[in-house]
């Protein structure tokens, strides 16, 4: 019988070790490359990379790679940061002239990779899905559309269509960037107006730049 012992427990030990890898593995969060993985449920200490400067936040950003959680203590999601589309189709928009402006166009986006950007992000839309995010998104983009339609007459709308473009990504950007978002492109792919004058001058040669 004493020598059936040692061999057990060696079996025993065996079994342990294979239940502590599976437990293991099963806490493993594998990260993709275009998504970062949220932690939370604890205090986490946040190092800032360039001041060095250290504070304390709810949650960690892991990007890449993988990281166990830890059980009863822990959750987890993910967030995606891969680009995404948003379309503008905006109707009947007064501008400085107080002609009604149609837009059309589509803006190209993504969860920022900075820091101090992806923290923004977390707080902001950690939970929300892919629609939620992009209606937004849309939102900032179209207020902001408004906004600039307004200060323009329709020869500025004409001449200016890059300056047009290059403003509401401006204007944009920043909000955006409070939020975690970064803008990759804006393209304004149809501007018209309720008379068909912007229809009729754009086909005359030298007027769109």
């Amino acid at each position: 019988m004493e020598n059936l012992i040692i061999p057990f427990m060696i079996i025993l030990l065996a079994l342990a070790f294979l239940i502590v890898l599976r437990v293991i593995a099963s806490r493993y969060k594998k990260i993709p490359p275009n998504a970062v993985g949220i932690f939370y449920g604890r205090k986490y200490v946040h190092k800032d990379p360039v001041t060095g400067k250290e504070q304390v936040l709810g949650f960690k950003v892991v990007g890449g790679g993988g990281r166990i959680i830890i059980p009863f203590v822990e959750s987890y999601q993910e967030m995606s940061t891969a680009a995404f589309q948003t379309e503008i189709d905006e109707k009947g928009i007064p501008n400085k002239d107080n002609v009604k402006i149609n837009v059309k166009g589509v803006a190209t986006c993504k969860i920022s990779s900075i820091s101090e950007d992806l923290g923004n992000a977390v707080q902001s839309f950690l939970g929300k899905n892919a629609d939620e995010i992009k209606a937004f998104v849309q939102n900032i983009l179209q207020g902001h559309l408004r906004s600039i339609i307004g200060e323009l007459d329709l020869d500025s709308l004409l001449r200016e269509r890059d300056q047009f473009n290059k403003k509401v990504v401006e204007e944009s950007a920043e909000e955006l960037k409070r939020l975690g978002i970064q803008i990759i492109t804006l393209v304004i792919k149809e501007v018209s107006d309720e008379y068909g004058y912007i229809a009729i001058q754009s086909t005359r040669p030298g007027l769109i730049g």
